[in-house]
């Protein structure tokens, strides 16, 4: 009786024994598993103020939209001065082979000399008037460039025989004046043919290139 009593007694405990274990394993599985938890909370934060970071990063590139946005605008305006430019052009041409004549009247248009040409250029095609005066006079009106800074519309100086005598850094040197068309080409007026392009690349106009100034802005 007291063997069964024993046998009993411990086969309580080892159910005890069994209870506490899998409550043990039950415990530390919801420990881990509330770990895990909290742990892929932790992550996601993590997650979440690397992706503030990458916002920050999104907000400094957007920051650069001004730059981009101010350099649309300097596009936009040589752009506009282009147009501008071209607009002077196309009021020239519509003088092509008009002949030329030194010291024209500058009102009546079936003659022209370089200056009244470019006078009637400007005035058409951009509602800027120049004056009445000649290739020097033109030129202090305008903003002096570099030959390598030159744009459609700009206006070109050149000497003539006559003025060869003069230095290069006189104004007394420039003696001609044309209207820069782009690609190395000018539209002027001299000689037998009257209005027409020329190319300043190379030859007379190459070499006898004094200087070069802007009137469009």
């Amino acid at each position: 009786m007291m063997k069964l009593g024993w046998k009993m007694n411990a086969a309580v405990a080892v159910l005890m024994c069994s209870s506490l274990l899998v409550g043990g394993q039950a415990h530390a599985a919801t420990y881990s598993h509330h770990h895990s938890h909290h742990k892929h909370q932790a992550l996601g934060h993590a997650q979440w103020s690397n992706s503030n970071g990458s916002g920050t990063d999104s907000l400094q590139s957007s920051t650069s939209t001004p730059d981009t946005q101010t350099q649309a605008g300097n596009d936009t305006a040589a752009s506009q001065g282009s147009n501008a430019g071209e607009q002077v052009i196309k009021a020239g041409e519509k003088y092509m082979g008009t002949p030329y004549q030194y010291g024209s009247s500058r009102s009546d248009k079936s003659t022209m000399d370089c200056s009244e040409f470019v006078m009637w250029a400007f005035k058409e095609g951009a509602g800027i008037d120049l004056g009445r005066g000649g290739a020097r006079s033109e030129y202090k009106k305008v903003t002096p460039i570099s030959r390598n800074d030159l744009q459609v519309g700009d206006l070109v100086f050149f000497s003539t025989r006559a003025t060869m005598k003069y230095s290069p850094g006189s104004i007394n040197r420039i003696g001609h004046v044309g209207i820069y068309a782009g690609n190395n080409k000018v539209l002027h007026t001299y000689g037998k043919g009257g209005v027409t392009y020329s190319n300043m690349s190379s030859g007379w106009w190459d070499t006898h290139f004094v200087a070069a100034g802007r009137v469009l802005k």
